[in-house]
């Protein structure tokens, strides 16, 4: 199976990473979802053990779909470097209103 577990942090992710290798671009998505299995699966992790640019970029993938999976899941906090108070509260209106206006047209 290939199951390619990164070692690199969220900041080194920021980074350019660099591009993945030609033969494995195709493939990459799957690998990442651990999608493949026997021959071409063992070529995949073999490859990837080996190769520098494309464990960078695959470590590269991993952190940013965990970042995109854990969108939305804390409500961000309010400090003076975020949106100030006037515009939370209208903000959040705006969200009651929204969903106000959703509820009713489910009725």
């Amino acid at each position: 199976m290939c199951d390619y577990k990164g070692s690199l942090n969220s900041a080194t992710a920021l980074e350019d990473a660099p591009p993945v290798c030609w033969h494995i671009r195709p493939f990459v998505s799957y690998c990442l979802a651990g999608a493949f299995r026997g021959f071409l699966g063992w070529f995949l992790q073999e490859h990837i053990s080996r190769c520098r640019n494309c464990q960078k970029a695959l470590a590269q993938l991993q952190i940013i779909g965990e970042q995109l999976r854990n969108l939305g899941k804390t409500p961000p906090e309010r400090t003076p470097e975020t949106l100030g108070q006037e515009r939370w509260d209208t903000l959040e209106s705006a969200l009651a209103e929204a969903d106000s206006r959703h509820q009713r047209r489910r009725k």
